[in-house]
């Protein structure tokens, strides 16, 4: 049986065609790029299987070769023209070699019966195009078929569907989706213009793909259960590549994307321009739980809100999450002080927060009040704030914030972190600002404010519970020293135990209210004759400086 196979296949190579059938014979001078002939060899292949037929011979894609000596072909150089091969629409794919087998030139012809020669030293090579070359019929279902021509296959049989073409088109998806579950868009490249709103409401999850493309909509892109859109990356003006771009007639207020589930939808890898479109939001989420998610989106040129997650309804937005790599920027907008680039305000405390995220309004002509509103309990980690008159703003118990700084590159930010009053359970960890931050924290809660002249550019932990008084505990970095600060209550029963780099008495900072509570460690202070006595350098004992907002007491 091998030796069977083996001797068809040889027929099938190096078997030009039978005598009876249909052929086409090769002349002409073959030439390379300096004008001299080629002696080598000449091989030719159709592009797939075939047929021949003129004798109904099948027709191997594998490559047939004659030599050339000085640029002619042998007489016997033939081969079986196109126009009598099937399917309809072939070619063949020509390679000439020197005799060191280097590459002279490659094309690809269309060989006619025409006169029975073909001219190779003069022929234009064939531009394959989906207009002259297809071989979608016939196509094997069970091999391998080799499509060198753009073809279009607007149904796969894995169920994507691809949309840009006159049944699904670019700018609503709702028929693709009626036909697959995943809609491939990364065909729809530009700009497209979008009027209504371009997802359906799916009875099955659906994934929708988009490229190279900006959607210039005048409607809301609202997300239901199960919806999920990846774009190629998180597009914005003049940078690309996906962007969702509201433009004039767009409805006022209203969100250039709603994610309103209830459950099991997201956007990723895309960029929402809200154009600086009356009172608009970039993005809404609304009553999404449970697998909703936002990851590598850019929000720009919002005027409202740039990104809101929940609306305060008891339920929404509850357990969604977490949202990462996030940015928003100010854009062309015409912002106000009440512009808020990020607002979390879901009404429940099962929310899995904000990992990496960064509000840049330092262009802006008026800077935000605030660049987050944390208006849920939750954890918040590695964000940036920049171009806010405040950087975060905890409105509500509960809060860890960790890994952030505040930067004000073009206005003075008075509160990197303002705690409102009445709050319980809140801890910020790990704060670093720039100079032109006028308070590294101000808790209205204790009454406590952190001021950057004083304290210096970093806060390393700050955090209170929920006794009553709530009691802080906080560290930050000073230029003479470490130190942990306690704030006592009024009964005097809170405590900490200290390891601190000990400094002289008179590098003390003044006592005063912003103080008050403090506790350091000198080295240099003379004999303690009764515990709290007013601190005196000079000496050589090392003792604990404790002040009361007026003076400094050494025990």
């Amino acid at each position: 049986m091998t030796k069977r196979l083996l001797l068809l296949s040889l027929l099938l190579t190096i078997c030009v065609v039978p005598a009876s059938a249909t052929t086409t014979q090769l002349v002409g001078t073959v030439i390379d790029g300096a004008l001299n002939p080629v002696t080598g060899t000449a091989c030719l292949k159709l592009p797939v299987n075939a047929v021949d037929t003129s004798t109904n011979r099948a027709l191997s894609p594998r490559a047939v070769c004659f030599p050339l000596t000085n640029g002619a072909f042998p007489a016997f150089a033939s081969v079986v023209p196109n126009d009598v091969i099937q399917p309809l629409g072939t070619y063949y794919q020509f390679k000439v070699t020197d005799q060191a087998g280097g590459l002279v030139f490659m094309a690809n012809y269309v060989i006619p019966t025409g006169t029975g020669t073909f001219n190779v030293g003069t022929a234009i090579p064939t531009q394959v195009l989906t207009t002259n070359v297809s071989y979608l019929t016939p196509a094997s279902l069970t091999g391998n078929n080799n499509f060198t021509g753009n073809n279009t296959f607007p149904t796969l049989n894995t169920g994507i569907i691809l949309a840009n073409s006159a049944a699904y088109p670019c700018t609503s998806f709702t028929a693709a989706f009626a036909a697959g579950g995943i809609v491939d868009a990364r065909g729809c490249t530009g700009t497209q213009s979008v009027t209504t709103n371009p997802l359906p409401s799916p009875t099955k999850p659906g994934t929708l793909l988009l490229g190279n493309t900006t959607f210039q909509t005048t409607a809301s892109w609202t997300l239901l259960q199960g919806m999920n859109i990846f774009g190629s990356g998180p597009g914005s003006p003049g940078f690309g590549p996906t962007l969702i771009q509201a433009v004039s007639g767009f409805p006022s207020g209203a969100a250039a994307v709603v994610l309103n589930g209830p459950n099991f939808q997201g956007l990723n890898g895309v960029g929402v321009d809200c154009n600086n479109q009356p009172n608009a939001i970039g993005i809404q989420v609304n009553d999404a739980e449970e697998l909703t998610f936002l990851q590598r989106i850019n929000v720009t040129g919002c005027p409202n809100i740039g990104i809101a997650i929940g609306d305060g309804v008891a339920g929404h937005a509850q357990n969604s999450g977490p949202y990462t790599d996030l940015n928003v920027v100010a854009g062309n907008a015409t912002t106000s002080s009440g512009t808020i680039p990020i607002n979390v305000n879901v009404a429940s405390t099962s929310f899995r927060g904000i990992h990496g995220a960064t509000v840049d309004f330092h262009s802006a002509a008026i800077f935000p009040t605030y660049c987050y509103v944390l208006g849920t309990p939750g954890t918040y980690t590695d964000l940036h704030a920049e171009g806010c008159t405040n950087g975060f703003h905890i409105t509500v118990s509960g809060v860890t914030l960790a890994n952030v700084q505040c930067n004000a590159s073009t206005n003075t930010m008075t509160n990197c972190v303002l705690i409102d009053a009445g709050l319980q359970d809140v801890t910020v960890h790990r704060m670093n600002t720039t100079n032109s931050v006028t308070n590294l924290l101000t808790d209205n809660t204790n009454s406590v404010t952190l001021v950057t002249a004083t304290e210096g550019r970093n806060l390393g932990f700050y955090s209170f519970g929920a006794g009553n008084p709530p009691l802080p505990l906080l560290t930050t970095a000073f230029s003479t020293g470490n130190v942990v600060k306690g704030i006592t209550s009024t009964t005097g029963n809170f405590s900490v135990s200290t390891i601190v780099t000990p400094i002289a008495v008179a590098s003390l900072p003044a006592a005063a209210a912003g103080n008050a509570g403090q506790w350091r460690t000198v080295n240099d202070s003379t004999a303690i004759a009764a515990e709290g006595q007013t601190c005196a350098g000079g000496g050589t004992l090392t003792a604990a400086a404790f002040s009361n907002g007026t003076v400094w007491k050494c025990f």
